[in-house]
Parts: structure tokens; sequence; C-alpha cells
């Protein structure tokens, strides 16, 4: 086996080089823009903001790489928030990528993430839960059959 000089990895290419060729068709159809506001977004609009808000779309006039315009898709309810936001928002993109890339920023209402709720669960019920003391003590009549009645029912149920 060749020695190795640490900058090739198992099959005689650099893992960067690697990256790169894999990578290239999918950069070369959306742009290093888009993909850096998508793959970088929680860095660049920081965690309050990014929590809120998704990056779906990057936009330019035909033919330019300035003056676009970033989708981001929001809950209605957060809306304004990051609508307030996006003069600070315009700025922290236009200093992480050193250029002012994205004028404008288009909010996509969309339905707010389904939280799955665990299902109510009962509590276990008892085998045989024996009626009050107290219930024994009542005179024969239709009070005490009807609370006979209702204990055994919530007991059971």
């Amino acid at each position: 086996m060749p020695p190795r000089n640490g900058t090739t990895g198992m099959f005689g290419k650099s893992i960067h080089t690697v990256v790169a060729e894999t990578t290239a068709p999918a950069f070369k159809k959306r742009g290093v823009v888009h993909t850096k506001l998508l793959t970088e977004w929680a860095h660049i609009a920081g965690p309050a903001l990014s929590a809120l808000a998704t990056p779906t779309e990057v936009k330019f006039p035909k033919g330019k790489n300035l003056d676009g315009t970033l989708v981001l898709e929001v809950t209605s309810s957060n809306a304004t928030v990051v609508q307030h936001q996006e003069g600070l928002l315009l700025e922290k993109i236009a200093i992480y990528l050193a250029y002012r890339a994205i004028a404008r920023i288009q909010l996509k209402h969309c339905a707010p993430a389904q939280t799955t709720k665990p299902p109510a669960t009962k509590p276990p019920r008892a085998e045989h839960t024996p009626l009050p003391a107290a219930l024994k003590e009542l005179p024969e009549g239709e009070l005490k059959e009807a609370l006979e009645r209702l204990g055994k029912t919530l007991l059971t149920s």
C-alpha cells in the first residue's frame, strides 16, 4: 500500500475535492447565496429570528446577483415580528455575505408546524375497590341505591 500524505482520503482524493464534486451541480443550480442562506440560516439570523422564519427561496432579477428577494416562511402570528425586524435581518445578511445580495424580504404565510401531543392516558383502573364505609352507614332506600350505582359506574369507567 502506498504511503498516504495526510491530504488524501481513502480513494486518493481529498475530502474537499469529493465534497466539491458532489455538491457542484446543486450549487450551480441554486447559487452560492441561496445555499449559504439555507445552510447557515440559524447563524445569520440568530436563534430568535431563525425560530420564527425559514428561508425557502431566493429570487434575483434576470442576469443579476444583486437586489434579490428572500422568501421566508412564517406563521401568521410571527409575521409582524419578522416584518418589524426586516431591516436588521437585511443588514445581517449583507454582513454575512459581504455584499448586499438581498434587498427585499417577502413573507410567505404557512401553517404552524404540527406538534404531536401525547395521547391522553387514563389512570390505571383498580380491579375492585370497595365502596366507602360511609355509604354502608346510610339507611336503606333510594338514596343509598343511587349512590351505590354512581360509585360502581365511576369505578368501572
